[in-house]
Parts: structure tokens; C-alpha cells; sequence
């Protein structure tokens, strides 16, 4: 299970430029980057389809249909502020555009709905998206759910790129142990698994 959990502000401090909006998504910038350092999986992520997920999530959010948009986006010509991960400048430039035509409208609002679009387009049922309210519930029935019937060592544990790597659930024994998300296992009992 994959769960990124985040908070965001949504105050609007009445700002409107394209550094200011970058700002405002600082959320989805900062998912991006988890994703990529702590998502694990057999497979490469597929970077077209996870943006796709958020570009959908996005276009639901802030109710546009996809034609002309999706043409007017890739007409934009200009820099996404250098922060921006490459992959992710389209959805930028979408927000841009849509703060453009509506000056009111508060990028921030949208950020959680592109972050929930980036774990849908994971296409991994067990990767979610919770927010500040949802969290609490989650980790309190999973608890309820895993308590005391743990086998083996608690970890998820996940081969990727020819390693073995482990991400150990909350209270676990290998969290108790000292294991960290992303160790590497190299041997069991002495016994090498590379």
C-alpha cells in the first residue's frame, strides 16, 4: 500500500502571477517527488499515465472539457518556473490558463484533487491519496484491521529494479527493529537474496 497524506493551504493571499500559482501547487510538485523516490512497484512508472491521471482530475475539478483545453494548453509558449518538474510543466500551464481566464479562481483549491489524479494514475488500487480528515480514519482501521495478526516481519516487501525492498508498517517489527521504507534487503540468516 502506497498512502501519501499531506496537508495544503488553501487561504488566498490575492496574488495572481505564474511564480505565485507555481507556489500554490507546491503540493503537487512535492507529491511528484515522493512518487518517484518512494513509490515502489516491479514495474518503471509510466510518467504519461500518471500525469494523465492528474490532467483528468484536474479537468473534472475545475470543469472544462477537454477540447478546445487540451489544444489551447499545448499552444502556450514560455517558461514553467524552473522548479517545476518537467513532466508536470502541461499542468501548470493548465492552472496558469484557468486562473488566466478566471482571476478569482484559487490554484491551491485544485491541488489535492491533481494529487488524488497523480495516485489514480499509479493504476495501482492500493496507492492512495488521503487529506488532513481522511488520514485519521484510515490509520485507525487499518490499526484495527492488522492488529496483532502480523506474519513474518511486517514489512511490505516489494522486488524492484533486481533488489528486494522493504517498507515496514507503522508499530511493526521491522519498524521496531530499525528498518526504514526503501531499505534493501541483501540476506536472511546470513543467506544472501541478491
Amino acid at each position: 500500500m502506497f498512502v501519501f497524506v499531506a496537508c495544503s493551504d488553501s487561504s488566498d493571499s490575492g496574488k495572481n502571477d505564474a511564480n505565485e500559482d507555481a507556489d500554490r501547487l507546491a503540493l503537487v510538485w512535492e507529491s511528484w517527488e515522493h512518487i518517484n523516490k518512494r513509490y515502489a512497484s516491479s514495474d518503471p512508472l509510466d510518467h504519461d499515465s500518471i500525469v494523465s491521471g492528474a490532467m483528468n482530475s484536474l479537468m473534472s475539478k475545475i470543469d472544462v472539457e477537454a477540447y478546445p483545453f487540451l489544444t489551447e494548453i499545448g499552444r502556450i509558449r514560455g517558461q514553467a518556473p524552473a522548479h517545476i518538474p518537467g513532466e508536470l510543466v502541461d499542468l501548470w500551464r493548465a492552472v496558469t490558463k484557468y486562473n488566466v481566464a478566471n482571476p478569482d479562481f484559487d490554484p491551491s483549491t485544485v491541488a489535492e484533487s491533481i494529487v488524488a489524479g497523480l495516485m489514480y494514475g499509479l493504476g495501482d488500487p492500493s496507492a492512495v491519496y488521503l487529506d488532513a480528515e481522511q488520514y485519521p480514519l484510515a490509520k485507525e482501521s487499518l490499526a484495527e484491521g492488522v492488529e496483532g495478526s502480523y506474519l513474518g516481519i511486517g514489512s511490505r516487501v516489494v522486488k524492484q529494479d533486481g533488489k528486494v525492498v522493504l517498507f515496514p508498517f507503522a508499530g511493526s517489527p521491522s519498524e521496531k527493529a530499525g528498518i526504514l521504507p526503501g531499505d534493501v534487503l541483501t540476506a536472511v540468516a546470513g543467506n544472501s537474496v541478491v
